[in-house]
């Protein structure tokens, strides 16, 4: 259960007996719970009774599940470090996650989703599938035509150029406009490709 951790699980089942060492399992990634964890006590007999006694024992909305591992199955590492508490690992995966990317990662990024997206495509026709999906190509190159659309309108806004406005507002006549943007999404597909 949440708020369940080594100290708390000490002072609980310490009405039982003496407990020696807790552990409890941790992602390595988050430092979250697992789920579950191990209590050591100092004696075997009152090991017996708590699990006798805690076996579907519901504890904050959860059942707790209690058994005794005996000794041969003990893993030599369990309680490796748990006098020490536990410490949070230094770069979580969720601040990997959620941090600003460098631009040349991004951009390692969308070429390994569109080789996948090729690679699957080639699979797929390879055992006859005809399959067709939208895939990545749209969306990599959307955010691509974003990206250089914010910079060319903060370059505009710098310089204060109004000749280039026509791509900006869509003010100019179409073909003009596509013929831009056509000549744009092959310059970033031969990008990508290198």
């Amino acid at each position: 259960p949440r708020g369940l951790f080594e100290p708390q699980l000490k002072s609980y089942f310490g009405q039982f007996g003496k407990v020696t060492r807790t552990r409890v399992s941790r992602s390595k990634k988050t430092g979250r719970s697992k789920g579950y964890g191990f209590v050591e006590f100092e004696c075997d007999e009152v090991a017996k009774i708590v699990a006798e006694t805690m076996n579907n024992y519901l504890i904050g909305e959860r059942l707790i599940k209690c058994q005794v591992v005996p000794p041969e199955k003990v893993h030599e590492k369990l309680f490796v470090g748990s006098r020490l508490g536990f410490k949070k690992p230094k770069q979580p995966a969720v601040a990997r996650y959620n941090k600003q990317h460098a631009e040349d990662d991004l951009k390692k990024v969308g070429t390994k989703l569109l080789s996948k997206e090729s690679k699957l495509r080639k699979r797929l026709a390879a055992k006859g599938i005809d399959y067709d999906f939208p895939g990545f190509v749209s969306t990599v190159f959307k955010f691509l035509l974003l990206r250089e659309l914010f910079l060319l309108r903060c370059l505009l806004l710098y310089f204060s150029v109004t000749s280039l406005s026509f791509f900006l507002s869509g003010s100019s006549d179409s073909s003009q406009e596509s013929s831009i943007r056509s000549q744009w999404f092959s310059r970033q597909q031969g990008k990508l490709k290198n």
